[in-house]
């Protein structure tokens, strides 16, 4: 360890993070015997140094045909980030958030860096915590006509596996993850509208900018409205979207979903409905105004529809839908 240490001091030239004189008097004394986070400050220290040397004992089993895993070793002895919201992280919490990113930008999968030693069930289930923050919080940005922040480029997590919570294990509890061929998968509903989402983030992000000329606008309300017309084409479940559905389950989830592609229709074609004297040059023509109007009035028929429905079977309507129906 101690020579290491001296080698991460050696060889860190360019990046003051540590300051070296305290960190190895710290060790000396060793308070990484029992102070958990510096304990974990030191062990990066360890990875980082370990890919500029030469010792066997760096590498994963003392092999030295496997290069590539300098440092792992240490790496993955470092816990999981956890800090409490009524805490302040310390400071070996933010140098060791700095040292994890130095050491893992040279690993062939950077995801590593919060996904090391993580089951796939369990991986799966930070995919759904991040997804749902995702909706709760473009849903209230629709809610409010606010543009989304945090644009569907800025994502780089990949949706949901369509696959239910009874085929995640296996009957002696190892990780199976595998949909069965002749079952639908319950969870294409929130992927599905999950995507959906993505195309109204692309609308908002369109509608709340600068506008150009009309030909452009024209286009680009155009080439949302296939994007919609491809989402419906494309969910492998047509009953996802059938309002009749007798279970009451499916007929909950498609009415939610009917709703959100008729919001999307109204977000898309709203902004557009200005009559000759309120437009803007850059508007589309009143023709076009008007096919904008017709394809909100229908899109707002249709949840008042799904809604009378709903109401009719006894059914509670949801946020989703009341806030599509709201002016």
């Amino acid at each position: 360890m101690a020579s290491l240490i001296d080698l991460f001091v050696c060889r860190n030239l360019f990046i003051t993070l540590l300051h070296h004189p305290s960190f190895k008097s710290s060790v000396a004394q060793g308070l990484h015997l029992h102070d958990h986070g510096f304990a974990s400050v030191v062990l990066l220290v360890c990875a980082i140094a370990s890919r500029n040397s030469d010792d066997p004992r760096a590498l994963l089993e003392n092999d030295i045909t496997r290069r590539q895993s300098a440092g792992w070793k240490y790496y993955t002895q470092v816990p999981t980030l956890e800090t409490s919201v009524f805490s302040w992280p310390t400071l070996c919490d933010l140098q060791r958030g700095a040292l994890a990113s130095i050491y893992i930008q040279g690993c062939s999968s950077p995801r590593g860096f919060w996904t090391h030693n993580m089951r796939r069930t369990e991986y799966e289930l930070y995919k759904r915590a991040f997804w749902v923050l995702v909706w709760l919080y473009r849903n209230g940005s629709l809610a409010m006509g606010r543009t989304f922040t945090i644009q569907a480029d800025d994502i780089a997590t990949e949706l949901p596996i369509l696959c239910d919570n009874e085929y995640w294990f296996t009957d002696t509890g190892q990780d199976l993850l595998e949909q069965a061929p002749e079952q639908p998968s319950k969870i294409v509903f929130f992927v599905e509208y999950l995507r959906l989402m993505t195309m109204q983030a692309s609308a908002m992000k369109f509608i709340c900018s600068a506008y150009t000329n009309p030909r452009q606008i024209n286009n680009i309300i155009v080439d949302l409205d296939s994007a919609l017309n491809q989402w419906c084409s494309a969910i492998p479940n047509r009953s996802t979207r059938d309002p009749q559905r007798e279970d009451v389950v499916i007929f909950q989830r498609s009415a939610t979903l009917n709703c959100a592609y008729n919001s999307t229709l109204i977000t898309v074609h709203r902004s557009f409905m200005l009559d000759d004297k309120k437009r803007p040059t850059t508007h589309p023509s009143s023709a076009q105004a008007l096919a904008n109007l017709a394809v909100c009035t229908n899109a707002a028929r249709t949840v008042v529809h799904i809604t009378e429905r709903q109401q009719g079977r006894g059914l509670l309507v949801n946020a989703t839908i009341l806030a599509t129906a709201s002016p």
